[in-house]
């Protein structure tokens, strides 16, 4: 880990933010994979995450993202893809990963945040022009709110964190401190296992092509066995 961050201070002046995410691969003398996001996550962004990684070139590699946000259901299935692929995540050096952000950072099986990078979030909130009545916008909110949950735990990060976003107003941002960070399992180099035992399925979702299990579905396949679902 200690080279990898060395490695990437070095980037650390060309990871600038950019109005819409970009992926840059970057390969490394000693084979290490790299794949550097930085922008906004826009809807769809997900879905070109999972298209890129499908073919297994960066399983296991580095998952670099410089963000302010956007889209919290495409920041859920970056996170998701990420999660398949068995990658670390890393919020860049001298950057941010904020908003929406936060759940695709959430993702990586080992995760760091460096002295230099923020990570933080808030409650999500409807797009202006929004339609639905009061009703409607409640039961959408407590899905989505059900959906980060389920992420969250399989992930392995400490649900107590959402707490704290899930209290902070849209107009706030909630920037995680280093002792929370540590304590919450959000920069953990390690990897520690999730504490849940068994598969989490998430209620709802539309199986790939090929694919018998719907998109919410994260159980690890270390063994390979259903390449179609990635």
């Amino acid at each position: 880990m200690r080279l990898l961050i060395c490695s990437l201070a070095a980037l650390a002046g060309t990871l600038q933010p950019v109005s819409a995410l970009e992926f840059e691969p970057v390969k490394k003398d000693n084979g290490e994979k790299w794949l550097i996001a930085q922008g906004d996550i826009n809807p769809g962004d997900g879905e070109r995450l999972r298209d890129a990684l499908r073919s297994g070139a960066y399983d296991g590699g580095l998952f670099v993202i410089n963000s302010d946000g956007g889209s919290v259901a495409d920041g859920l299935e970056i996170g998701r893809a990420v999660w398949r692929a068995n990658m670390t995540t890393m919020v860049a050096p001298h950057g941010q990963c904020l908003s929406a952000c936060f759940f695709a950072f959430i993702g990586g099986r080992k995760r760091h945040v460096p002295e230099t990078a923020q990570l933080g979030s808030h409650q999500f909130y409807h797009a202006p022009g929004a339609t639905e009545d009061g009703a409607e916008a409640m039961t959408t909110s407590q899905a989505v709110t059900g959906e980060i949950l389920t992420f969250a735990l399989q992930t392995g990060i400490d649900p107590q964190a959402l707490t704290y976003i899930l209290q902070t107003k849209p107009t706030d941002m909630f920037v995680f401190d280093r002792l929370m960070l540590t304590k919450f399992r959000l920069d953990d180099p390690i990897g520690k296992p999730p504490k849940s035992e068994g598969p989490i399925v998430l209620p709802s979702g539309s199986a790939k092509p090929g694919c018998t299990f719907p998109d919410g579905f994260l159980a690890s396949d270390p063994l390979g066995l259903y390449p179609q679902c990635r």
